[in-house]
């Protein structure tokens, strides 16, 4: 299984290797090969397109100082063995993995404390996620950040999506508007491609 980045590297990423375009009316419901969303139109969004992966789907929404992303990939099951696993069972796998990847990388380096780790479940719409919230602070930024993990079977699937919000802000500087509802409206409005 592919992995995401911790939330703190695809920060450093954004904008290195992308280009940006303001969702409008015109341009707000995106395809990508596997899925399509519907972003909220003229609210600040941006699309970060990645050059190397059409799959990959990246808005960002700057509020001087905080910065909001939402984060869209599709993730596929590659060990034959998981295949016939449950949706839970991989859901765990693959948030144990983050967590572990967080704490390697950010952790256990000094770059960052990670706290609050909750898994979960929701449905949003009318769709049943599999959830992960956590919590990274470095010396500078505070980032609170909700991982969704969307299976369109319950079985002997391919592929599922992972979809991420984030909210950072300068850690001596606290948030005062979240801007979730958004990421949950296009989380909602996901339709998987056959």
């Amino acid at each position: 299984m592919i992995r995401c980045l911790p939330v703190i590297i695809l920060f450093l990423l954004v904008g290195c290797s992308t280009t940006s375009i303001e969702i409008t009316d015109a341009n707000n419901q995106i395809h990508t090969q596997h899925y399509s969303i519907t972003v909220p139109a003229n609210h600040g969004w941006y699309q970060h397109k990645d050059v190397d992966d059409s799959d990959i789907l990246n808005m960002v929404k700057v509020m001087d100082p905080n910065v909001y992303l939402m984060r869209f990939s599709t993730n596929w099951v590659t060990d034959e063995s998981m295949k016939s696993w449950t949706t839970k069972q991989i859901a765990d796998e693959y948030r144990a993995g983050e967590e572990a990847n967080m704490i390697m990388m950010g952790v256990m380096s000094g770059q960052y404390e990670l706290k609050d780790v909750v898994n979960g479940e929701e449905n949003v719409g009318d769709k049943e996620c599999f959830t992960m919230s956590y919590t990274t602070i470095s010396s500078d930024v505070k980032q609170r950040a909700f991982l969704y993990l969307y299976f369109p079977k319950k079985g002997n699937f391919k592929r599922f999506l992972v979809s991420l919000y984030s909210e950072s802000s300068p850690f001596n500087n606290p948030l005062t508007e979240s801007y979730k509802s958004e990421f949950l409206e296009t989380l909602s409005s996901l339709k998987i491609s056959q």
